[in-house]
């Protein structure tokens, strides 16, 4: 069974695929090199595959670690919220 992190990692990373299936967003992928000086054409298209294969072969795993991290800094703060709320009514005060 699989952490409600892995799930909302894996939710996240659908919708950006979906998103970038959408025809405007597939059509502007496919020829945005067009619009590039001839010269340097090829090595922009180079560029950009070995950005697409990275992405595609950690982009699940890049996004599994920012949920985590952004979960954890959630964590982080109600926590420190809940000791600066006791430490205001006097829970830590030493008798």
């Amino acid at each position: 069974m699989r952490s409600p992190l892995d799930w909302t990692a894996r939710q996240l990373w659908y919708g950006m695929l979906w998103f970038m299936r959408r025809p405007r967003v597939k059509r502007f992928r496919l020829h945005w090199h067009h619009r590039i000086a001839e010269p340097a054409r090829t090595k922009a298209w180079e560029n950009y595959r070995r950005q697409e294969r990275w992405a595609r072969r950690y982009g699940l795993k890049v996004m599994q670690v920012v949920v985590t991290l952004f979960s954890l800094v959630i964590l982080s703060q109600l926590f420190a919220a809940l000791v600066y709320t006791l430490q205001a009514q006097g829970a830590f005060r030493v008798q």
